[in-house]
């Protein structure tokens, strides 16, 4: 852990104790719970539930990449505060939805701000902060509508009929709203090893046939295998760099050269001569090929690899080459505008690789 992390994860930590301690003890002493009340004794394990599964997710997903900070600590005490009155409210659920709500909103500028603070320290926890988003938004939207039953119907609602609509409420809040944070891993960028090479060789083969669903789901035209990945990182002619989650699983990598073959030139066509200047100066890189582990797609992987590239080589023009025709990349071509590349030139040939009439689109990055 970081030691820029201790102060949030101390407090939080104990807080989680204190608010369970507190909780139960309110219950059973100033509310005098009724054991004998098998309604009662299901709201108490279940508020018990939501706090303990909140304590679990920051622990086991969240606290060793907090970074400290006030923005951070004000609003994890406002969720502790929350957390705290959900057992205040433990035997009325139409209040716990509110609370619940409440919550939801807080979790979602929890995150908007964990995600701002990455981005600022240059670091990649969650890799695809788009989709937890829309988990965010979604939970908030799970509770609105329980609480709006609650609003309209709370007089024709038997009481066991309300705890059952407020168990599955947070049954499928946690369901659909903590999924991407479970599959999101901390990555690590790093030059490849020669231990990589067969992972590098295995991702590679999964996108170089071109099969009908090729443009839906990208494709490779260089095919690798052992030999060449070896020679290439021994001769230090092309670069490899790989994505690995923190349980040294390779997802990922990317493969880059100092410049394009010289016989492709002769075919570029440029859209302007300023674009020819900016490819062909002495500080353009070649990225020959990105590609993901199957397993790991839409996981955002393909931008970090990307991402930490651009630090890795700052005041650098990237350049990529992405087929457009006989079979139109479509899914790499979408990708690469969203990476802020533009189209510089066009490369064609009759006989390119085996395919006739073949084109493909010069993507270049420059800023």
């Amino acid at each position: 852990m970081n030691s820029k992390n201790k102060f949030i994860s101390m407090f939080v930590n104990e807080m989680y104790a204190i608010i369970i301690g507190i909780g139960i003890g309110h219950i059973l002493f100033v509310q005098q719970l009724n054991l004998k009340n098998l309604n009662d004794m299901v709201m108490v394990l279940f508020v018990t539930t939501i706090v303990l599964t909140y304590w679990w997710d920051w622990s086991e997903y969240i606290e060793a990449d907090v970074q400290t900070s006030k923005r951070e600590f004000a609003i994890d005490f406002f969720i502790l505060i929350f957390l705290e009155s959900l057992f205040a409210y433990y035997n009325n659920p139409a209040q716990l939805a509110i609370i619940l709500f409440i919550l939801a909103v807080l979790d979602l500028i929890w995150m908007i701000n964990f995600v701002w603070e990455s981005n600022k320290e240059s670091r990649n926890s969650i890799i695809k902060a788009k989709t937890w988003l829309k988990e965010k938004i979604l939970v908030i939207l799970v509770y609105a509508c329980t609480w709006s039953i609650f609003y309209v119907f709370k007089d024709n609602l038997y009481f066991y009929l309300q705890t059952a609509i407020i168990i599955i409420s947070f049954t499928t809040a946690r369901y659909i709203g903590f999924r991407y944070l479970k599959k999101a891993k901390n990555l690590i960028f790093r030059p490849a090893a020669p231990s990589d090479i067969q992972a590098i060789v295995k991702i590679n083969n999964q996108y170089t046939e071109l099969g009908n669903n090729a443009d839906n789901h990208g494709l490779l035209l260089k095919k690798l295998d052992m030999e060449n990945v070896e020679n290439s990182i021994a001769a230090n002619t092309n670069r490899y760099f790989v994505a690995q989650t923190s349980d040294s699983v390779i997802n990922g990598f990317i493969e880059i050269a100092d410049h394009f073959a010289d016989n492709l030139l002769e075919h570029i066509q440029w859209e302007d001569e300023i674009m020819r200047d900016i490819v062909l100066s002495d500080r353009t890189i070649y990225i020959e090929q990105v590609a993901v582990d199957k397993n790991f797609q839409s996981q955002g992987v393909a931008s970090y690899l990307y991402h930490s590239i651009f630090e890795m080589f700052p005041d650098t023009v990237f350049t990529a080459f992405v087929i457009n025709r006989p079979i139109k990349n479509t899914s790499s071509i979408s990708f690469h505008k969203k990476q802020g590349f533009k189209k510089a030139a066009y490369f064609e040939s009759k006989q390119f690789l085996g395919m006739t009439n073949y084109e493909s689109i010069l993507f270049v990055k420059s800023e």
